[in-house]
């Protein structure tokens, strides 16, 4: 899955989160984190300043990665979204801004488990 945004912005910092009512546990440079059930995004501990970066992540659905140009955490049109295993775990976004118009969807039946 991808889609070349017009317009894109440089990124900078990288959140995470999993959907209401979802456990998550997240690993980024084997640096342990949790995301609990709050649907908040939270900050990685270090900033992106590189091309590319990984991660691994148990959930059983709704696992999302924000990706933003600056530490502000703006969810509106000034960030990335990136969903994997929504809708309960059948297609996984790429939007811009958070819960905005899907970009492209892929249907990803049972991709998180």
């Amino acid at each position: 899955m991808s889609f070349e945004f017009p317009n894109p912005f440089d990124i900078t910092n990288v959140g995470y989160k999993t959907g209401k009512n979802v456990e998550g546990h997240w690993w980024f440079l084997e640096s342990y984190q949790f995301s609990g059930f709050d649907k908040i995004y939270k900050k990685v501990k270090y900033d992106i300043y590189a091309y590319d970066f990984s991660f691994s992540v148990r959930a059983m659905n709704d696992v999302h990665v924000g990706l933003f140009p600056n530490s502000d955490y703006d969810l509106n049109e000034n960030m990335y979204e990136i969903v994997i295993g929504g809708d309960s775990n059948t297609r996984s976004v790429i939007r811009r801004g958070e819960n905005t118009e899907e970009k492209v969807h892929v249907d990803t039946l049972a991709i998180v488990n």
